[in-house]
């Protein structure tokens, strides 16, 4: 096509990605040469050559120029999109799981880069979410193990005061019903038998109504210290209310159990002979060994034991001319 001079030629700048290599920029500029090139050819034959030939070439310049726009547009997506949003997928992914740092993902190019900040912003603030509610999880568990400890700690204060004496803090009635049942469960089934001492203290209420009930309850709290001293770790002691006593000598026969009933004699004797009173109370004490019953049951044993006292009581107020007081 001949040049007009009169017409003047509007040429359009192309503009490229701020983020594009001269490689790629270079090649952009040859795809879109070449195209450009082909057409410019195409309009010569058109003009210097028979018709028909320039329509066949005209088509064949067509087809060439879309070869190599296709060509391009798929090199330019595949670079600008293709694999910059690849790229962002997997590192999205590291950065989220803890892989890789989130600034990191501003070395992503291409068309997703305009996403990039936005992402990270999101992954900033999912990891400040993430931390807070780890912190939380972590405060909850501390108040859930500090509530637990103390409710731990109230069940087990209450478990001591349902089967501990308050006074002495020997163990009650209760706790010695459980502990007889499996003493004598434990015999039957060829255990090591046990000594029974049923205690009662002589005098105790001339004591109170002589120097009152709190010298009283301070005698009763000093007997139990003996008791708890003189047992051994493997032995139990009871209070069963006002001046009753309870011993559970664990695999203990009756000559052994004789020996703790004097040393316990012994050493209340000795802790009362000071008191300023008419007759200093002393202890009275029936033993009984489970191996010594036909047929032993929780209650044959208390029964047996009481029996005993009673006898050991009886045959001392015999000697001393006084009344008897029977035990329970």
């Amino acid at each position: 096509m001949p040049d007009h001079p009169d017409t003047p030629t509007r040429v359009t700048p192309t503009v490229f990605p701020r983020n594009r290599s001269g490689a790629a920029f270079a090649f952009q500029c040859l795809a879109l040469s070449v195209p450009a090139a082909a057409i410019a050819w195409m309009l010569r034959v058109m003009v210097d050559h028979h018709p028909t030939q320039a329509a066949w070439t005209l088509e064949i310049l067509i087809a060439v120029a879309a070869i190599f726009a296709c060509y391009w547009s798929t090199l330019h997506c595949r670079r600008v999109w293709a694999r910059p949003t690849n790229r962002l997928i997997e590192s999205v992914r590291a950065a989220r799981n803890g892989e890789i740092p989130i600034d990191e993902l501003s070395e992503i190019t291409g068309g997703v880069a305009p996403l990039v900040p936005v992402i990270q912003d999101l992954l900033r603030a999912l990891k400040q979410q993430r931390g807070e509610v780890a912190q939380l999880d972590h405060e909850m568990r501390q108040r859930v193990a500090v509530r637990t400890d103390a409710l731990q700690r109230k069940i087990g204060s209450l478990q001591v005061q349902a089967t501990r004496d308050a006074l002495t803090g020997l163990l009650n009635r209760r706790a010695l019903e459980q502990a007889l049942t499996r003493v004598v469960a434990e015999f039957n089934a060829g255990g090591p038998g046990a000594c029974l001492l049923m205690i009662d203290v002589d005098f105790f209420k001339q004591l109170n109504d002589t120097l009152g009930h709190a010298a009283g309850d301070q005698l009763l709290k000093e007997i139990a210290q003996i008791i708890r001293s003189t047992i051994r770790e493997e032995d139990l002691a009871f209070r069963c209310g006002g001046d009753e006593f309870v011993v559970l000598l664990n695999d203990c026969d009756l000559t052994t159990g004789q020996a703790m009933v004097e040393r316990l004699e012994s050493l209340v004797q000795g802790l009362t002979k000071p008191l300023r009173v008419k007759q200093p109370p002393r202890l009275s004490i029936g033993a009984c060994a489970v191996n010594e019953l036909n047929d032993p049951t929780p209650g044959s044993l208390l029964e047996a034991a009481d029996k005993r006292l009673y006898e050991v009581k009886t045959a001392r107020k015999q000697r001393e001319g006084a009344p008897v007081r029977r035990a329970g």
